[in-house]
């Protein structure tokens, strides 16, 4: 169903038509204005996922949780820097690099002889009327995670429910993470395909990061993959958030339907990803593309129509 209504938008948005996600491209500045305190922030818990199975492993890249009643605090700075350490075999090079003395890597807590210094400024939304911020905490990984169970790297990720009428703009996340609308090789800025891929983008709501490097492609926009970003008081938020949109959602009318968590698939740190067989090649990345040979999920599942 989930695919229907996506599907559903990219065609209103190939005929000419208003798609409901055409404000995916203006500028987020015109969206309404959250207040600073949210009404009914807390969202019970609804049934949790099944059973830890070998096959399906249980808060891989931490568990996912509803940061709403505090959404400032993880509101990210509008600049900040971060040091690209992942092996990138893209074309098109990192971008300019800056070192510790920049005013921006400062504030992100670097010192003046730090190099390698990758800068980034653009403009992320505030929390939006009807939305909830869910944060994956990455600090919830464990220090000294043994192989299989968590991940070690690279990770993709979604949001997962049977109902439908869930959605996240495509620009309304944390920095550090990143799906088909940000990436900018993909999606060019002004085009037909940036609408469509943003229509897509919100209804699949998917993403990729990497929770132990960072790493940037100056081709493919703004936006980087790696285990922390910024704050606005110049804390390193470790995770990534997710603002999810409930606004205009309708509920199916069983808990089954309606719950919502996290999937995802991660690099164990295991040799069943090869780019794990040397220190030069571990979690090698083109394109933000990585290996993965895991799957799982969050423990946690929310209904917010409890």
């Amino acid at each position: 169903m989930k695919r229907i209504v996506a599907a559903i938008a990219l065609t209103l948005a190939a005929c000419g038509g208003e798609s409901p996600t055409s404000s995916t491209v203006t500028d987020p500045s015109d969206a309404p204005q959250t207040p600073d305190v949210v009404e009914n922030c807390s969202m019970p818990l609804a049934a949790p996922n099944p059973a830890e199975s070998p096959a399906w492993q249980l808060n891989p890249i931490g568990p996912l949780v509803d940061v709403t009643c505090n959404w400032q605090h993880y509101q990210p700075a509008a600049e900040s820097c971060v040091k690209l350490d992942g092996i990138e075999y893209a074309p098109g090079g990192t971008g300019p690099l800056t070192d510790g003395t920049d005013p921006a890597c400062a504030f992100s807590g670097f010192a003046p002889e730090d190099t390698g210094l990758y800068r980034f400024a653009f403009d992320i939304p505030i929390l939006c009327p009807g939305c909830r911020r869910m944060f994956i905490d990455f600090d919830r990984i464990p220090a000294d995670a043994p192989p299989l169970y968590y991940a070690h790297g690279h990770a993709y990720y979604r949001i997962s429910s049977l109902n439908p009428f869930y959605t996240v703009e495509p620009i309304a996340h944390s920095p550090n993470t990143k799906n088909f609308f940000n990436d900018k090789l993909v999606s060019p800025p002004g085009t037909p395909v940036e609408t469509l891929i943003g229509a897509a983008d919100t209804h699949d709501m998917a993403y990729v990061t990497d929770t132990v490097h960072f790493i940037h492609t100056a081709i493919q926009g703004a936006h980087y993959i790696g285990p922390w970003y910024v704050n606005r008081d110049g804390e390193r938020i470790h995770g990534v958030y997710l603002d999810v949109d409930f606004g205009d959602a309708q509920p199916l009318g069983m808990p089954s339907f309606d719950k919502f968590f996290y999937e995802a698939g991660y690099d164990s740190g295991q040799l069943s990803c090869l780019d794990n067989g040397s220190p030069m090649t571990t979690d090698a990345d083109l394109l933000y593309g990585g290996c993965v040979d895991r799957p799982g999920g969050s423990i946690d599942a929310y209904d917010p129509f409890q």
